[in-house]
């Protein structure tokens, strides 16, 4: 009852396979009618809130009275132009009407084989989306990032997978999820990864479902997850294509005082959905059931997920860090560890936010330098080489200070005598250190 959306997609493919096969009937005026009155009959009978479901099936109702539908032809066009309207009367993202004529047939099959064989294909498509687990690595300062896009069934290998995930990044220092592509997915799945991160049992979310008058809690699990887990900074990335399951673990953790949003504002869909048939093979994908939160006592639903640091998805992770590296800068122990994290910020500061220098005064920079070092201008920047190693772009700092774009622990600093002349070059590392070169004469 509490699955997502998401868990259709084995069945969609075998639908869709079926409905080559079997090709639709006439679109006639009878079948329309049909359709109209059994969707506004599913929409009162399931929909989250019974007055807007009302107002729903009312519309439509009235909009095949009118003739609005009169001219279609096409089964797809005759669900969009519903899914159009019932989206007219509330806008509910989870809700839609699909042409699926393979649905009913794949619903009542419930035969012992072939539900063996459902459950085999389910389980090699999730394998091979790696249980849509796409990156995890350790980033500049020790931040280790974990990138999923969705929350797939926490069968047996998915959780081996999430906790393989949690264990490499068990000695970093800080954690940044990325969910700016994940669509949501199996409720139970935000639940276990939420207790990766939460010690101790903890109540993270409700769902009501109206039809029922029935309220499930959601409590995470208690797990032997290493300590450090527990209390990690963490900031989670979203973007406007965050949804549902998605929305859910970010208001959780946000909610919790656990975890740092950080991007844009999420997509609103705090429904879960079940599909029921319309008849004559016209799908309802209807939102059943709303979630509570136990610490706002409402949810993300048309609102979205808003962002304790709004800032364009593209540049998420870049101000997640930037964010990290300046509390701790201003939760420093002493004042070698605030020195270390003000140059990781304003490495980063500058990528995010690099000096404008004017084409002229770069162009200055440029020469050949002791060491066998080399400075170019092309297309409008600076380039940094040293013997055959391949060229870095220099990103500026400062009108005389840049550092290379693919290492944070350098800083090239370029010096001109009282002529106004640039001569020597200093590279100043981060362990407090320096080189200098001189440009060859």
């Amino acid at each position: 009852m509490r699955k997502s959306i998401y868990l259709l997609a084995v069945l969609i493919c075998l639908c869709l396979h079926l409905a080559a096969q079997n090709p639709p009937a006439g679109l006639t005026a009878k079948v329309k009618q049909q359709v109209v009155d059994t969707l506004a009959k599913a929409l009162k009978e399931n929909y989250v809130f019974l007055d807007t479901a009302i107002k729903m099936g009312n519309y439509i109702e009235k909009r095949l009275k009118d003739g609005a539908y009169a001219t279609i032809n096409n089964p797809n066009d005759f669900a969009q132009a519903l899914t159009g309207d019932v989206h007219s009367v509330y806008n509910d993202m989870h809700l839609s009407i699909n042409f699926d004529p393979g649905f009913k047939m794949a619903a009542q099959d419930t035969s012992a084989a072939d539900a063996k064989k459902r459950e085999q294909d389910n389980m090699k498509f999730e394998a091979q989306q790696n249980y849509a687990f796409k990156k995890v690595e350790i980033l500049s300062g020790n931040i280790g990032y974990l990138r999923f896009d969705g929350f797939f069934t926490p069968g047996i290998y998915a959780k081996e997978t999430v906790n393989s995930a949690f264990a490499f990044l068990k000695n970093v220092n800080a954690l940044i999820i990325d969910l700016r592509y994940n669509g949501g997915g199996d409720p139970d799945m935000v639940n276990y990864i939420c207790s990766h991160l939460l010690k101790g049992r903890t109540h993270i979310n409700d769902l009501y479902e109206r039809r029922i008058n029935k309220t499930y809690e959601s409590w995470t699990d208690t797990l032997d997850s290493t300590a450090s887990l527990y209390t990690m900074p963490v900031y989670v990335l979203t973007s406007r294509r965050t949804f549902s399951g998605a929305e859910e673990f970010s208001y959780d953790l946000q909610n919790l005082h656990r975890a740092t949003i950080v991007g844009e504002t999420t997509g609103g869909g705090a429904h879960p959905v079940s599909s029921e048939d319309i008849s004559n093979g016209f799908v309802g994908n209807i939102p059943y059931a709303r979630a509570i939160n136990p610490v706002t006592h409402t949810n993300w639903e048309a609102v979205g997920v808003k962002p304790d640091v709004p800032i364009a998805a593209d540049s998420a992770q870049n101000e997640a860090m930037l964010t990290y590296f300046n509390y701790k800068i201003n939760n420093a122990v002493d004042s070698n560890e605030a020195k270390a994290f003000k140059w990781k910020w304003d490495m980063m500061n500058a990528t995010m936010h690099p000096a404008q220098v004017d084409t002229a005064i770069l162009k200055t920079y440029a020469g050949n330098f002791s060491g066998d070092r080399h400075v170019v201008f092309k297309n409008g920047a600076l380039y940094y080489s040293r013997g055959s190693n391949p060229a870095q772009k220099l990103i500026a700092m400062s009108q005389t200070v840049f550092r290379p774009e693919e290492f944070d622990f350098v800083k090239v600093e370029f010096i001109a005598n009282d002529s106004h002349q640039v001569n020597d070059i200093s590279f100043l590392y981060d362990n407090g250190s320096t080189q200098e070169a001189k440009r060859n004469l």
